[in-house]
């Protein structure tokens, strides 16, 4: 804005300065006209004179009666002479009345230039006022850019200051601990069932080669089973949680091993959000524990997390390690190396909700019953093969000993006491042995 009030303002300068030259002009045209006026006073009164003169002289000539025959030439020589005066004379009167209109026009011009010039005096000064009061503004704007600068300089400094905080808060979100601290506490807030609908119900007993689909089909074989109608994971790491109601299981997330093309997957990749017969581990038995649905914390760790302090990372690369067990791919890292992957945290782990929402009493029941029928025949296989001296088969000597003959290999459970109850450890199976319990034994049998 400032440029073009200043370009304004030259502009006016240039054209009060033209007008001054033309008012130059006009009063030298003006001095010019007096000079004019003035030699036509001369020849005006050189004319008179003149005639006078000649008057004079031709009164004489006619007095002393000499130049008669002269007289004739001489008038006529005179009045060419008048003639050709007049005509001067006709003629500085028509330069003089031209002069007089244009030095009237020019006192016109000068009047209005006078005025235009007041005119453009005023628009200056009020153009001097403008630019003045935008110079100030120009100066204000000045000050306050540099006030604005220096507080966004402060701003970043501070922005900084929170970004290093929040870096540091979301470091401190994305610890083992701290994520676990809020799907534990997602956990304690599920709804329970009645306690008094709920029990555990034994079923096979954990073996390298335990078939749950094979045992549901001879138990209950009402129901047409398949592998989506129940959920059983023995290998993972599973916690009793929520009032001994809820489990709490930790297993590899799907991503890509470090280094390699190979993927680990997640045994609850497509499960989230489905409801089944949960078979969970106990005290060496594939054990009912009622209908669950699977929860996955996706929400708190989208990509996984390191494996917390305290929980086996061999039992989450066996784990990981049983698909490429089927099938064996060259190149795909051993067990030792997954593990070693999970200790350092290059693999990550998740966590999964198991919530208890019903119990399937009529499972139950024909479990149960299934259990009585295979010891009844337990009893006749044992009087068959020991004679009726070997006492009742509902003895405890003798009821371990049918244990014994109906499963051949027996689990290795690793156990804790606790103020005079029997805790089991929270851990996966060892990969080297035969499927372990990995749950609480606070429900009721």
């Amino acid at each position: 804005m400032i440029p073009v009030l200043t370009k304004a303002l030259q502009d006016t300068q240039n054209h009060v300065t033209k007008l001054e030259q033309e008012l130059q002009a006009a009063k030298t045209f003006e001095t010019e006209n007096a000079i004019l006026r003035k030699r036509i006073t001369e020849l005006q009164g050189g004319l008179t004179v003149k005639k006078e003169e000649n008057v004079d002289s031709t009164i004489a000539l006619f007095d002393t009666g000499v130049g008669r025959a002269k007289e004739s030439s001489e008038l006529t020589k005179i009045k060419v002479e008048l003639k050709e005066e007049q005509e001067k004379t006709q003629h500085l009167q028509t330069e003089l009345q031209e002069l007089q209109e244009e030095n009237r026009r020019l006192r016109t011009e000068q009047q209005k230039s006078q005025q235009k010039q007041g005119e453009l005096t005023g628009t200056n000064d009020e153009l001097r006022a403008n630019i003045g009061a935008l110079q100030e503004k120009y100066n204000n704007a000045k000050m306050k850019r540099k006030e604005t600068r220096r507080e966004m300089q402060e701003l970043q400094g501070k922005i900084k200051s929170l970004e290093r905080l929040f870096a540091d808060a979301q470091a401190q979100e994305s610890q083992p601990t701290t994520m676990l601290a809020k799907i534990q506490t997602r956990l304690q807030y599920l709804p329970l069932i009645p306690s008094t609908t709920r029990r555990l119900v034994n079923g096979p007993r954990l073996n390298s080669n335990v078939d749950i689909l094979s045992y549901l089909k001879l138990a209950a074989p009402k129901i047409q089973w398949s592998e989506k109608h129940f959920f059983f994971f023995p290998r993972s790491i599973s916690m009793h949680c929520g009032s001994n109601q809820h489990y709490l299981t930790c297993s590899p997330v799907t991503e890509t091993i470090p280094g390699t093309e190979f993927v680990v997957r997640s045994p609850y990749e497509c499960l989230d959000g489905q409801a089944r017969e949960f078979f969970t581990t106990r005290a060496g038995f594939a054990t009912y524990a009622g209908i669950y649905k699977c929860l996955r914390m996706d929400e708190f760790t989208p990509n996984g997390m390191a494996l917390p302090t305290g929980l086996p990372a061999k039992s989450v690369a066996y784990e990981a390690s049983l698909e490429n067990a089927k099938k064996p791919k060259p190149g795909f890292p051993s067990q030792h190396d997954l593990q070693k992957m999970y200790e350092s945290g290059k693999l990550k782990v998740e966590f999964t909700i198991f919530q208890c929402i019903g119990y399937n009493q009529s499972l139950a029941d024909s479990l149960i019953q299934y259990d009585k029928n295979q010891e009844r025949g337990w009893k006749r296989s044992w009087e068959d093969a020991v004679g009726p001296q070997a006492g009742p088969v509902d003895s405890p000597n003798n009821a371990v000993k049918i244990k014994k003959i109906a499963s051949p290999e027996p689990p290795s459970t690793k156990r804790r006491k606790t103020g005079g109850e029997s805790v089991e450890k929270v851990a996966a199976s060892d990969p080297d042995s035969d499927a372990e319990d990995t749950t609480s034994e606070s429900d009721e049998d």
